[in-house]
């Protein structure tokens, strides 16, 4: 029984959602620069990006106590292809190393491969983020390429990994679709 849920993503996230993005003990093996965005940016974003892009759905992950944890997306959806990348982010820093990751990547892989019936699931990972390429290792991504160093961070140049999940193989991992995890909140969905 997951410890989880997927709820869309609202503007009343908005000030959370800014604590995370600019922090960057949380940000700095998930964000592409180094810049600290304003809470006006954050609040853009979250209205553009998180809620009114069409190709893309968004959730924060969300404990059954009420508390928000962390963000998750599938974006690029390309229905036609049946391909996404995912990206997941978990902002709270005391839920690091309990199992969320996981937890929240069964959410979200079973939304893309059973309700969005797609084939192909993708990410981009910096190579650096030990713990991302472990969990993302052991839920039957690949890694499929690398872009060689890709990200400048304190002066050392960074890869970053770009993985790939297809449906036969999620399909073959028993722990990942025995059963529907959790619960996806469509509540606030079109």
């Amino acid at each position: 029984m997951s410890r989880l849920k997927l709820r869309p993503v609202s503007e009343e996230d908005a000030p959370l959602y800014h604590r995370w993005r600019t922090d960057w003990e949380v940000m700095q093996h998930t964000s592409m620069t180094t810049a600290v965005p304003t809470y006006s940016e954050t609040v853009q974003f979250v209205q553009e990006v998180l809620i009114g892009q069409k190709a893309a759905e968004s959730w924060m992950l969300e404990l059954s106590t009420g508390r928000t944890i962390g963000i998750a997306s599938l974006v690029q959806i390309d229905v036609e292809n049946q391909s996404a990348e995912c990206i997941l982010d978990i902002g709270e820093k005391d839920c690091w190393g309990q199992g969320f990751g996981q937890e929240a990547m069964q959410l979200l892989l079973y939304r893309a491969f059973e309700d969005l019936t797609l084939h192909r699931v993708q990410l981009r990972v910096f190579a650096d983020n030990v713990r991302a390429v472990r969990l993302y290792n052991k839920m039957g991504f690949l890694e499929e390429g690398r872009m060689q160093e890709a990200l400048l961070r304190n002066g050392r140049r960074h890869d970053i990994l770009l993985m790939r999940l297809l449906r036969p193989e999620w399909e073959k991992i028993d722990f990942l679709r025995s059963e529907a995890p959790g619960s996806v909140d469509s509540s606030l969905e079109d």
